[in-house]
């Protein structure tokens, strides 16, 4: 009987270490918003199982994505480079927040397939977010998911 792999958060974390310093520089280059891990990670339960990650990533990239792998890696791939921003803004960053952000950065990693296919999905991404106008809705849905919260 063949075993299946099994990656406990540890193994991501530890995969995220790995990539970190890549994942970082992009970053630093990234059109993606500050806001997206929190918009995405509070919008993923509420998803309709039909829709997953092409519903998801529709919503939150816009459309043209043909599969699911190549939503789930686009979504993965901007709550990495989110998520570094937020800390790397935030001189007090704890722990817990490095540590969320190894967790992102391992599962973008985790979720590349091929260097070609990884590339064109970031790249339509950053082409996404680089009008301003879809940052506007990215900012207005955390706005809307923050006061929900808060109410």
């Amino acid at each position: 009987m063949e075993r299946t792999p099994v990656f406990t958060e540890e193994h991501v974390i530890e995969i995220g270490k790995q990539g970190y310093v890549d994942y970082y520089y992009q970053a630093d280059n990234s059109d993606v918003p500050v806001d997206f891990f929190r918009v995405s990670r509070s919008m993923s339960p509420d998803l309709i199982p039909q829709s997953s990650w092409t519903g998801l990533a529709e919503v939150l990239i816009g459309g043209g994505f043909d599969n699911e792998n190549d939503a789930k890696t686009a979504i993965r791939y901007a709550e990495a480079i989110s998520k570094l921003k937020e800390i790397h803004s935030n001189p007090r960053a704890d722990d817990k927040e490095v540590k969320e952000a190894r967790l992102a950065v391992g599962l973008a990693l985790l979720n590349e397939r091929s260097v070609e296919a990884t590339f064109d999905i970031k790249r339509k991404v950053e082409k996404y977010f680089g009008d301003p106008s879809n940052l506007l809705k990215i900012r207005f849905l955390a706005k809307s998911i923050g006061s929900s919260i808060i109410n």
